[in-house]
């Protein structure tokens, strides 16, 4: 195992080159940072401060408020599809942002668990429902209808998503499942 090594890309390995402080000293909880990359190559570093959605100002560098509250004390889950960011929390509406606006996607289930697999969003962790998993319309990924879901066998609830070589994985506390799509 490389000691002091960073990989920079696949099958690279660069000196480490340590760290610095990032922005100024905070007295508040930060938490949910999430790096917003589109592809164009313009990217936004966000985080969650309290009750507001902040994104790093490369000139100032300095974190600045944006436009959009959430609940406070909430884990925020990222996912990009076709450069907008989709961004939950369990609780509040699903919203998303182009790195300009806010939209709120009321169709989407607030979920706290989000992936991208073959042009849908799948959704998981809503509240009143932990052993089911939605997904979305194909390419419109905030449509979603009642009957475009499916639950896993067991009670155990599902902890994670995640797209992995042409399948779908779906973690549960007691079990792994494998989804592909036909």
């Amino acid at each position: 195992v490389p000691i002091n090594m960073n990989f920079i890309e696949t099958g690279y390995l660069s000196k480490d080159t340590g760290f610095s402080l990032f922005g100024a000293t905070e007295t508040t909880q930060m938490h949910s940072m999430f790096n917003y990359e589109k592809k164009s190559g313009t990217s936004y570093f966000i985080r969650v401060n309290g009750t507001k959605l902040q994104k790093y100002n490369t000139t100032t560098l300095l974190w600045e408020d944006t436009t959009k509250t959430v609940t406070v004390n909430l884990s925020m889950t990222y996912v990009v599809y076709n450069d907008i960011l989709y961004c939950s929390n369990g609780t509040d509406t699903v919203f998303s942002w182009d790195g300009t606006t806010f939209t709120d996607c009321a169709g989407i289930p607030k979920g706290t668990i989000m992936e991208i697999f073959e042009d849908r969003l799948y959704v998981s962790g809503v509240i009143a429902e932990p052993l089911t998993v939605y997904y979305s319309n194909v390419t419109t990924i905030t449509t979603f209808t009642g009957t475009d879901l499916f639950q896993p066998l067991g009670v155990d609830v599902v902890t994670g998503l995640k797209n992995y070589y042409g399948a779908l994985l779906v973690f549960k506390k007691k079990s792994i499942w494998k989804v592909t799509r036909v």
